[in-house]
């Protein structure tokens, strides 16, 4: 590390490894520089939030505070008083990010922040970011970013069309993101840099198989991608100085997808879902005389009068309702599987002044099993594209000097290492 003058907050994010991967990588040689990296700092496991989704724990993890605070339970949200869709973005985070308490901060990559809001700073957004135009701030970075040809996102559709290519997109998109980094890294006196790689998340979705198993055609390539993760790394903590604060996290782990089970088809065939048409495909299509539905991944919402204008439970009925339900998924069983790990309630796993707008009962799914909201399904599991999934309790965290930390169960601890670090 070279030295420099002013003591800074760099942190690393790499969405969607697991803990198993990081120790696995490092001790193989694999990542050696994330190794020397941990052998003299900490390195812990980290959960994730529950439901275990980016936006969620993203939002969690940039706010230092949990969705009954910061407003985000998912990737989407459903209007109480029609049943529309709505899909949340940084507008809707009502925690303002850490980033707004620095004086220059560089914000590179970090999902759920499009559109790009000010800041004292740059910030280019992460997924899902609808257009360059919109995940940049200040606009006044807008021609520089183009002229670089920063990449918002990799071309998803490549990943079955042809692996090779998905597998070169991903390895470009680092690198272009990396070099603009690199570029504007002196260019202020920064006190924080935050960046993240989310090519990690992309190839564990579409090659988690190559993970575990020797055999695989990709095991050398899901490897190889890895090192150059580890190497962009080599490149960001050579420009850090011995002062800085380094922070190197995941937000959610992974794991092997053994199955999908659509929670909206079960609570169809045990009559909690019914349709007005034949072809659902929103909340909209739910008939009044529905009693329950889900959101992805697992969230599930009472239809009572006092909550949604069309609801027909009463607020009476409520609490035998979700104690069926509670009961109906600890027990649930398919194809002698267990399906649901745990069953929450949202107004005692959240706390804040939106838990009103929490689900009302959120599902975690057993290892391996891919929790889906879908409507417009006819059978109650599935396995498609992808053959890994997020994972709640395997995210992790490394982070400079050794610390005692005693509890890092949630995702917006990060947070609360920051400061403890500053």
């Amino acid at each position: 590390m070279e030295t420099k003058k002013k003591k800074r907050n760099i942190l690393i994010g790499l969405d969607g490894v697991p803990h198993l991967l990081i120790e696995r990588y490092t001790r193989k040689g694999i990542m050696p520089n994330l190794r020397r990296f941990i052998n003299s700092n900490t390195f812990l496991k980290m959960n994730s939030s529950v439901p275990e989704v980016s936006s969620v724990a993203w939002s969690s993890i940039i706010t230092g505070t949990n969705p009954g605070e910061h407003g985000i339970f998912g990737f989407m949200d459903v209007n109480h008083r029609n049943y529309s869709l709505m899909f949340p973005d940084a507008r809707d985070l009502q925690v303002a990010p850490f980033w707004q308490r620095y004086k220059q901060a560089a914000v590179i990559n970090v999902p759920s922040t499009y559109p790009a809001q000010p800041m004292n700073g740059f910030l280019i957004s992460g997924f899902v970011s609808i257009d360059l135009e919109g995940a940049v701030y200040p606009r006044s970075m807008l021609d520089e970013i183009k002229t670089s040809r920063y990449r918002i996102d990799v071309n998803n559709s490549l990943a079955k069309e042809s692996p090779s290519g998905f597998i070169d997109d991903l390895h470009k998109t680092l690198e272009v993101r990396l070099k603009f980094l690199e570029k504007i890294w002196d260019r202020e006196e920064r006190d924080l840099i935050v960046f993240v790689v989310s090519g990690t998340d992309r190839l564990n979705h579409y090659f988690w198989n190559a993970f575990d198993d020797i055999s695989n055609s990709y095991k050398s390539t899901f490897e190889e991608y890895y090192n150059l993760v580890d190497r962009a790394i080599g490149r960001i903590l050579d420009r850090c100085t011995d002062d800085d604060n380094v922070i190197i996290f995941s937000e959610h782990g992974f794991e092997t997808l053994d199955v999908e089970f659509y929670v909206n088809r079960f609570l169809q065939e045990k009559g909690y879902v019914q349709y007005k048409n034949d072809d659902p495909k929103t909340p909209v299509d739910l008939d009044i005389t529905t009693k329950a539905f889900a959101l992805d991944p697992g969230r599930i919402y009472i239809n009572s009068s006092d909550k949604f204008l069309f609801g027909r439970v009463k607020p009476t009925e409520k609490e035998t309702l979700m104690t069926e339900l509670e009961i109906l998924f600890k027990n649930l069983v398919i194809d002698g599987k267990k399906m649901i790990k745990k069953v929450y309630r949202g107004n005692l796993l959240y706390k804040g002044p939106f838990v009103k707008n929490a689900p009302d009962l959120i599902l975690l799914g057993e290892d391996g099993v891919d929790l889906k909201g879908k409507f417009s399904v006819k059978k109650m599991t599935d396995k498609r594209m992808f053959n890994g999934k997020h994972k709640h309790n395997n995210a992790f965290i490394t982070f400079s000097r050794k610390k005692e930390i005693q509890d890092t169960s949630k995702p917006y601890d990060v947070e609360k290492i920051i400061k403890l670090l500053e």
